[in-house]
């Protein structure tokens, strides 16, 4: 015997056409008419202080538990362009985060323009309020919507999770390029990793902007972990390097033997900088054994300079050992180095 379908809610406009049918089971934050109409608003572009919700030809509260099976009746109101002396109203709401001021002014109804909503957003997603943007995208029709890689910029370098959830559900462009970073670069860079699952999950781009070298500065080796394993480019470099010398310059041991597992070019230059002459001259002696480990190369000067000759004249005992150990030329003009005079070469 087939089983029944799962009793429906079905929204329907005045001209008879179907809106939504949803089930119990369809993902509502909460089983209200404000749900539907942020269901309503997110995904077919409705603003939500625009639409009345009808059941028998009487209007529904917004805190009304919904039921199904149900049919109701949507009837979308005409809103205004809000003047000037609303968007300053507006804007200092949502800067001191007074939300019933803000819904007073947006419950009007009445629109932004895009240019005036985008700045206004961006500043809520940088101060971290989840509400603020929630009830901004809530009241905003889809084409003031249309780009909001800027506020999710500022969501992803704060690590607002629900707020990176919100614009991704608002179709927020996830790869804008501003500056040359991504939101994918940004929440790299420091370490978010919540926010980084969230826009890999959504097909956030790996190779734009370079998040793989973000995330090697950043220190955070499950970010770097995450980025590899979703295919991020283990050579391509940023402006400051490949992932391999940003890590090496940093010390950054876990990170770098995650790369050169991954196959990562051991001798990949930053300038005419080498990651071994750069783990040398710091004195990382694990960064100097895991890259003489994966063939890198021992004599390459950086102008003029060797790798063994860096370590030997900053005094880096081991490191000097290390290299000596893999055939490290001796440079005979350096035999005053404190490590010579010091018995370590």
């Amino acid at each position: 015997m087939e089983s029944l379908p799962p009793p429906a809610l079905r929204v329907w406009k005045i001209s008879g056409d179907e809106v939504a049918t949803l089930s119990a089971e369809d993902a509502l934050d909460q089983s209200n008419v404000r749900s539907l109409k942020r269901y309503l608003a997110r995904e077919h572009g409705m603003p939500g202080f625009c639409q009345r919700l009808l059941q028998n030809g009487l209007e529904l509260d917004d805190q009304t538990v919904l039921e199904f099976p149900s049919e109701l009746q949507l009837v979308m109101v005409p809103s205004r362009v809000a003047s000037y002396a609303e968007e300053l109203q507006l804007a200092n709401s949502i800067r001191s985060r007074d939300l019933q001021q803000a819904e007073l002014i947006l419950g009007k109804p009445c629109d932004l323009k895009r240019s005036v909503l985008r700045p206004i957003l961006s500043a809520a997603a940088a101060a971290g309020h989840t509400d603020c943007v929630d009830l901004l995208l809530f009241a905003s029709p889809r084409p003031a919507l249309d780009n909001l890689g800027e506020p999710l910029h500022m969501g992803s370098y704060g690590g607002c999770v629900d707020i990176v959830r919100l614009l991704l559900h608002a179709r927020a462009d996830k790869d804008t390029l501003i500056s040359g970073e991504t939101p994918l670069s940004k929440s790299a860079g420091r370490g978010h990793v919540e926010v980084l699952s969230l826009l890999l999950e959504a097909g956030a781009d790996t190779q734009m902007g370079s998040p793989l070298c973000s995330a090697c500065a950043s220190g955070v080796a499950q970010a770097v972990r995450m980025l590899l394993s979703t295919g991020a480019d283990k050579n391509k470099r940023a402006s400051d390097g490949p992932p391999v010398y940003i890590a090496s310059d940093k010390g950054y041991t876990d990170i770098l033997k995650m790369l050169l597992e991954a196959r990562a070019n051991a001798n990949d230059t930053s300038g005419d900088d080498t990651p071994l002459y750069r783990a040398s001259f710091r004195g990382y002696a694990v960064t100097v054994r895991l890259l003489l480990e994966a063939m890198a190369t021992v004599n390459t000067p950086v102008h003029g300079e060797t790798p063994w000759a860096a370590a030997c004249w900053r005094g880096h005992s081991k490191t000097v050992k290390l290299l000596l150990n893999a055939k490290a030329d001796k440079d005979t003009s350096s035999v005053l180095c404190p490590a010579i005079r010091n018995g370590h070469a």
